[in-house]
Formats: structure tokens, C-alpha cells, sequence
């Protein structure tokens, strides 16, 4: 019993310890254990919102990246969509000088040419270097291009002689040239008519 007396005894002054405690701090047991329910009340609600602002910053996290991604997505097709029209814009300047030089398939010399050099500055197709290359297409494919006839010395009245390539056959020749898709198939063309050969 006297175990039981001791703790009884140790109870009792930790009771009046606790109450001087409080006497001095002015805190009864009641009030104590209220602020410490809202303490625990506050520490809960500052973990809950530490959660909550992990959880929001890996959504920003992720919206970040997702418009990243997206931003990505669409420097790619802006620089795909600039690209399609520069190279338009060449094609076009390309038919217009090749019109211009008297080409007499536009669609086949345009397929003989290397589009890699030729640049386009400020909207526009570098006209000068498309010129060079035809005056170089020109000098390898002259056969391509309509060439300026010499002055004939017949009579003003004489008939023309017929050559391949003209008149009813014109249209044949025509359309049989515009169809070709390679060289080889010109050549087969212009050996049919006979209206020279390809290099």
C-alpha cells in the first residue's frame, strides 16, 4: 500500500504544482486546454495549407510545361508555315522568269532547277540569282527555251517551211513534253519530233 500511498502522493503534488503553474501564468486548466485544442486546430490547418501550396505548385509546375510544350508546338508550325510560303513565293518567281526567258515547258525546266540557293530576302525571291540559273539552264538545256529565229532570206510571200513542233503537231508536242516527268522522257520526246537532243 505504501506503493499505492507514494503515487497518490506524487499525483496530488503535481495537481498543486500544475495549479501554482497556472496561478502564476494567470491560465486555468479549462483555458489551457482550450488554447491547445486551437493550436492543434492552427497546426493542422497550416499543415493542410503547406498540402495545398505543394499541390498548386506542381499544377503551375505542370501548366508551365504544358505551355512550353505548347509554345514549342507552335514555333515548329510557324516555322513550317514560313518555310511553305518562301518556297511559293521561289516557285512563283520561278515561273514568272522562266515565262519571261521563253521556256517552252515551264513546269518541266522548273524541275530541272536546284531550289537550295536561291534565298528569299524580305518577302521576296532573290530574282537575280533565279536569273542566273536560268541563263545557266539556258546554256545546258537550251531545248527547253524558245530560240530566237535567224532573219530567213526567202520571200515574203514563199510558205513557211514545217517544222517538227508546229502547227496540228504543236499541241501534241506540247503536251507530250509537259507530261515528261525526267529527262530521259524529253529526249524520248525530242527524238520522236526530232527537235534536237538533251544533254
Amino acid at each position: 500500500m505504501s506503493g499505492e500511498t507514494n503515487e497518490n502522493a506524487t499525483d496530488v503534488a503535481n495537481d498543486e504544482a500544475t495549479e501554482e503553474s497556472g496561478a502564476t501564468t494567470g491560465v486555468t486548466q479549462e483555458e489551457l486546454a482550450v488554447l491547445t485544442a486551437q493550436l492543434e486546430k492552427q497546426s493542422a490547418l497550416i499543415d493542410k495549407l503547406r498540402v495545398h501550396e505543394q499541390t498548386s505548385l506542381s499544377e503551375a509546375e505542370k501548366e508551365r510545361t504544358k505551355r512550353k510544350g505548347v509554345e514549342g508546338e507552335f514555333d515548329a508550325f510557324k516555322e513550317q508555315v514560313t518555310k511553305q510560303i518562301d518556297e511559293s513565293k521561289v516557285d512563283v518567281a520561278l515561273e514568272r522568269e522562266l515565262t519571261s526567258a521563253n521556256a517552252i515547258n515551264v513546269d518541266l525546266a522548273k524541275k530541272l532547277i536546284d531550289r537550295s540557293g536561291i534565298d528569299v530576302v524580305n518577302g521576296k525571291a532573290n530574282t537575280q540569282k533565279i536569273s542566273q540559273i536560268i541563263n545557266d539552264l539556258k546554256e545546258s538545256e537550251s531545248y527547253l527555251f524558245k530560240q530566237k529565229e535567224a532573219p530567213s532570206e526567202t520571200k515574203p510571200n514563199a510558205p513557211k517551211p514545217a517544222r517538227a513542233g508546229e502547227g496540228e503537231n504543236e499541241d501534241i508536242v506540247k503536251k507530250e513534253m509537259k507530261a515528261a516527268k525526267t529527262v530521259q522522257e524529253l529526249n524520248a520526246v525530242i527524238a520522236k519530233y526530232g527537235v534536237g537532243t538533251a544533254q
